[in-house]
């Protein structure tokens, strides 16, 4: 079992010195707030499989995300297949009408985007006044 000792520095006091008596004089580990921060983090890292975990999750949620938005965008293409035939009928060039559906899909991308942070932020923030 670990045990965790925490002190406070008297005036004058520098963490680094302090620490370093610590260890001298137990033979213990000695940390500052800092790097008991970062020991506890690379604990994490090292013997948990939670970064992994967490990885996989983003990375698979990426992936099903990409073809939800590429599916949503086929279906779109192929219902307005005869508003394409029209403008094509009318004179516009195939890069045209490729410019045109490039710049929606970019459109809905941003407000996607958009709402998705919008939402994290007012998350978070409603997290951080609890």
């Amino acid at each position: 079992m670990d045990a965790f000792v925490l002190a406070a520095l008297t005036p004058g006091a520098s963490a680094p010195d302090v620490c370093a008596r610590i260890r001298e004089q137990t033979g213990l580990l000695a940390l500052s707030r800092d790097d008991f921060a970062w020991e506890t983090i690379w604990y994490y890292m090292k013997r948990t499989g939670i970064p992994i975990n967490f990885g996989i999750t983003v990375g698979l949620g990426f992936i099903v995300g990409c073809a939800i938005a590429g599916q949503t965008f086929y279906t779109f293409v192929i219902e307005n297949q005869n508003q394409f035939g029209a403008l094509k009928a009318m004179g516009v060039s195939n890069r045209r009408n490729c410019r045109h559906g490039v710049i929606q899909a970019l459109v809905v991308g941003l407000i996607g985007y958009s709402l998705g942070v919008g939402l994290a932020t007012l998350l978070r923030r409603g997290d951080a006044q609890h």
